[in-house]
């Protein structure tokens, strides 16, 4: 594990970091909206039925997705 402190690093390099960690984030959150469409439609649920197994509102499933 590093031991470095964000404080020790320089204006630059934490805003790259902060950068890389969002493109990061948003990647993962594309490939898991990906992956629950995908799914979605091969058990043939359309996003009202799957929100409505979940417990959620009818729009939840069509707003991840979106």
């Amino acid at each position: 594990m590093f031991n470095i402190s964000l404080f020790s690093l320089g204006e630059s390099t934490i805003i790259f970091v902060i950068l890389l960690m969002y493109l990061l984030l948003m990647g993962i959150r594309q490939v898991f909206r990906e992956n629950l469409k995908y799914y979605r439609k091969q058990m043939g649920l359309s996003q009202e039925k799957l929100s409505e197994l979940i417990g959620y509102g009818e729009t939840y499933i069509t707003e991840i997705e979106s």
